[in-house]
């Protein structure tokens, strides 16, 4: 069958393919061959397609087709548009109106794992939530001018905030400082398990809300529920 000279219809294929002009593709691959000097020129073109994500490898006779045994030729690209996931409506589990970034953000991804069904992270992050709400309450009762008062959720000693437990036992000591809203004697208890835990939920939340209706003149938290 032999070599043929550069067929006028790869030619034109390529030109469909590639956009570019007849005389563009020729100096294209006379520019290659110079590479392949051995194979034949539309074996070259083949090569060339190659190169763009095409292949003219049907219009080969025989021999041009033997001469590529040892060329990887690659499948034309297919371009496909991802699909835009519709965003997944998020169960609002813990309802909680705040300016604090880091409150924000565990309210946003307990939420978040609530939907997708994490239910102890939702629970471990509803913990953090109520350990930084404890926090900033005793932070406001006690001023952080007394060393004793830094103690009750900072341990200086070692440099650390305090394990929850702690917080909790040292806030239950002094429950008498909340008045008659005191939910700490019966609530809040260090030696409870994550099941009780959630129970006092509750009485943490009436501490928070006598709190705020005692000793802050603008309240910083406006609770819908928790």
């Amino acid at each position: 069958m032999g070599y043929r000279p550069l067929d006028p219809e790869i030619l034109n294929r390529l030109h469909k393919l590639t956009t570019l002009t007849e005389g563009t593709i020729r100096k294209e691959i006379s520019i290659l061959r110079q590479k392949y000097a051995s194979l034949p020129i539309n074996t070259v073109a083949q090569i060339f397609a190659v190169q763009r994500g095409f292949s003219v490898v049907q219009k080969l006779n025989k021999d041009e087709k033997a001469a590529l045994p040892n060329l990887e030729i690659s499948k034309p690209l297919r371009i496909e548009k991802i699909k835009k996931q519709k965003s997944k409506h998020i169960i609002e589990f813990v309802k909680y109106e705040t300016t604090n970034r880091f409150i924000k953000d565990h309210v946003t991804e307990t939420n978040k794992a609530y939907t997708s069904g994490c239910y102890t992270a939702a629970f471990i992050l509803c913990r953090k939530i109520i350990e930084n709400l404890l926090t900033d309450i005793i932070r406001r009762k006690y001023p952080s001018n007394k060393k004793q008062n830094v103690e009750i959720y900072f341990d200086t000693c070692r440099g650390r905030t305090r394990d929850f437990s702690e917080i909790l036992r040292n806030l239950r000591k002094r429950s008498k400082d909340f008045g008659p809203d005191r939910y700490c004697s019966n609530g809040l208890s260090s030696d409870r398990t994550n099941l009780e835990m959630m129970q006092t939920t509750k009485h943490i939340r009436g501490i928070i809300l006598s709190e705020i209706r005692e000793n802050l003149t603008t309240p910083t938290f406006k609770i819908s529920s928790i």
